[in-house]
């Protein structure tokens, strides 16, 4: 018989994130859902914005010229087609880990 021997912690936490990384890695998935959040409204807004030109556009409001209209609306989708790309590869990456064996 062996006996009792005592635990080596340095042993069982080796390989561990150490409590920075942990930390590191918390802050760095708060800072994506705070950017996300952030590109959200941007897309938002300038939507909005879009359709406030095109409106005053259409309306014949002077100092908003169709061109400026287009721009606007042009912006707008274009933002609006990341953030779906965004959220399709969010996604896809998800589906992926739910399908992994544990």
């Amino acid at each position: 018989m062996n006996g009792i021997r005592p635990l080596d912690f340095a042993a069982m936490t080796q390989g561990a994130p150490s409590l920075k990384e942990a930390q590191d890695r918390r802050n760095t998935t708060a800072d994506f859902a705070q950017m996300l959040s952030e590109q959200i409204g941007e897309t938002n807004r300038l939507q909005n914005e879009a359709a406030d030109l095109n409106q005053k556009a259409a309306l014949g409001n002077a100092g908003v010229t169709l061109h400026e209209a287009q721009i606007a609306s042009s912006k707008a989708e274009l933002h609006l087609r990341f953030m779906v790309q965004v959220r399709n590869k969010a996604l896809d990456a998800y589906k992926e880990i739910m399908s992994m064996p544990l």
